[in-house]
């Protein structure tokens, strides 16, 4: 805070600036989310509203004002960058003391700002990848229980787009509970806003799962839980399941067929798991093959070639089958 005070040459309309568009993206986010509940008929919205009022208006003020002086709004930084060194200093103590008794308990707590907390995840796993890559030893604690962990809390990162944010989920009695926009038909701003889909699956396929297809890393964590805690997770899971309708997949709705593409190693194993759910399935092409995952579309003298090149090889007797990635053949 000091530094930023006393350095003459930073100009103070670029954290007037910054700080009034972080507000008026707050604000839009929460408007957003009101948008969201009225349309789901959600009640309680009195506080979205609030926010969002007060977000957007302060950051229209900060961005039209340009003879406010940041003095007031760097003490405010102060203060909170202060409050937030001294939580982060309690939660410090508490992990490296083994004496300490965690409880689980609803309490007001200073985060970082939420774009930079949709970083932390990424962080984590750089910071992890980057330790494993230098070659040093994976010195790590391991403390085991006789008593069976049944609520587990899943946190998968990715290395790209929006992966990088990450994704929570939890497992139950090892089932899996997961909330998300899976829906590719009602997209909408890039993917940000859709249906939400809740669905459940075994956590001994869901993993594999999400480190092969998906190219995810898996934080896990897990919460001893109490019998009467039990019963209020049991009974929440199936609030849910009652406030829920049936959710049918495009394949599903469109009477189709739909392509899987996948390694040969895996090949039966989800046939098995297919013709468990879909008992008359019929597959219009089962075989392992070489398929492009892009395709591309040539042109010109490009497309003159590749036909004579193709013409050649149909003609070939030994030539069985011919894999491209070339959609206009012909």
């Amino acid at each position: 805070m000091f530094f930023l005070m006393n350095f003459r040459y930073l100009p103070q309309w670029i954290l007037r600036v910054n700080f009034g568009g972080y507000c008026i993206l707050c604000g839009f986010a929460c408007f957003v989310q009101l948008v969201i509940n009225q349309i789901n008929h959600i009640k309680g919205n009195f506080f979205n509203f609030v926010f969002s009022f007060v977000y957007i208006f302060f950051g229209f003020y900060l961005l039209l004002n340009p003879d406010f002086h940041t003095d007031l709004l760097m003490r405010a930084f102060g203060i909170y960058f202060m409050i937030l060194g001294t939580r982060y200093l309690g939660d410090g103590c508490e992990g490296i003391n083994p004496l300490t008794k965690y409880k689980w308990k609803r309490k007001v707590r200073i985060t970082l700002p939420a774009f930079l907390c949709a970083l932390v995840p990424d962080a984590a796993l750089t910071s992890i990848n980057r330790y494993l890559e230098d070659g040093k030893p994976e010195d790590l604690n391991t403390y085991k229980k006789d008593e069976v962990v049944r609520l587990k809390v899943i946190v998968h990162v990715g290395p790209k787009g929006f992966q990088k944010v990450g994704h929570i989920c939890f497992a139950y009695d090892d089932i899996v509970y997961s909330y998300g926009n899976y829906d590719s038909d009602s997209f909408h701003l890039n993917q940000t806003i859709g249906d939400g889909i809740f669905f459940t699956v075994p956590l001994e396929k869901y993993i594999p799962n999400m480190i092969s297809a998906e190219n995810n890393s898996i934080f896990e964590y897990g919460i001893y839980t109490t019998p009467k805690q039990n019963e209020g997770i049991e009974r929440e899971i199936n609030i849910i399941r009652q406030n829920g309708y049936r959710w049918y997949t495009k394949i599903e709705k469109e009477d189709g067929y739909v392509t899987v593409s996948l390694n040969p190693s895996d090949m039966n194993n989800t046939k098995d798991e297919l013709e468990k759910e879909i008992p008359n399935i019929d597959y219009e092409i089962d075989e392992v093959g070489m398929y492009a995952k892009d395709k591309v579309v040539l042109e010109g003298e490009d497309k003159e070639i590749f036909d004579r090149l193709y013409n050649l090889l149909e003609d070939i007797e030994d030539v069985s089958q011919i894999y491209t990635n070339v959609s206009n053949i012909g």
